[in-house]
């Protein structure tokens, strides 16, 4: 099953409380100045803090790791190699997939094995047949208001985990299983940290062959998150220093 993997937080905006003076509590800690509990989210996996944040119905503020706090921007050069590298495996390998009439870009995971050069491979075909059966799949790009690709969003199945995160480009591919869908209704979730959720409603009627095609854009929201930071340390020789100095005003 599908599920969120990350989460942008590069909008969040810093709050001007500090985590030393707040009161603990089980689940992290209060801000005595909205008295929101502030989640501590240094320790936790990409998809941990991607699904409290994306499963939530409340304002999430926590205190993150600085490198929580980037979004990892991809490297052109690595990209255009690796794309390279997946177009000579794909003229070499005889291999059967599932494409698209209007030319849209399908993922495809391939695994390394050893080759032995002697033994003779049968081309392993994908029964796209069972694929189709077996879930709807809907894809697309998530963009805002000016149309710029929305890295690391989310999508997903309402009242579901089952869902997704969109690349680096803005493309996302959900599959939603066939028992999961209701109706014959489908309503997808799209969020991202300072935009507006935006729920859609799909008919599987409208799909084609099991899928269909759906671009996003979301607007920007009022409500703001915010992070928290710990108290800058000081350098020694400066703690040292003011330690003397209180010495001599007591």
């Amino acid at each position: 099953m599908q599920r969120v993997e990350r989460i942008n937080l590069s909008k969040l905006k810093k709050c001007n409380q500090f985590w030393e003076d707040m009161t603990p509590t089980e689940k992290g800690r209060i801000c005595e100045k909205c008295k929101n509990i502030i989640v501590d989210f240094r320790n936790l996996k990409a998809n941990e803090i991607a699904e409290i944040h994306t499963f939530s119905d409340k304002v999430i503020c926590g205190i993150y790791k600085d490198e929580q706090l980037k979004i990892i921007k991809p490297n052109n050069k690595i990209r255009t190699l690796k794309s390279l590298y997946l177009g000579l495996i794909g003229l070499i390998s005889p291999i059967t997939i599932l494409s698209q009439n209007n030319g849209d870009i399908t993922k495809i995971e391939q695994n390394e094995r050893s080759f032995d050069s002697n033994k003779k491979t049968t081309p392993r075909k994908v029964n796209t047949q069972s694929i189709l059966k077996d879930s709807t799949r809907i894809y697309g790009k998530i963009v805002d208001e000016n149309n710029d690709a929305l890295i690391s969003a989310n999508v997903y199945l309402k009242n579901t985990k089952i869902g997704n995160t969109s690349d680096f480009d803005g493309n996302y591919l959900i599959k939603i299983p066939k028992d999961s869908i209701k109706n014959n209704i489908i309503t997808l979730v799209f969020s991202y940290i300072g935009y507006k959720n935006k729920e859609i409603q799909i008919s599987e009627e409208n799909t084609t062959d099991g899928q269909l095609k759906l671009n996003i854009s979301l607007t920007e929201d009022n409500v703001s998150m915010f992070y928290v930071s710990e108290r800058e340390k000081l350098p020694l020789h400066k703690r040292i220093w003011n330690r003397i100095k209180n010495l001599f005003k007591s």
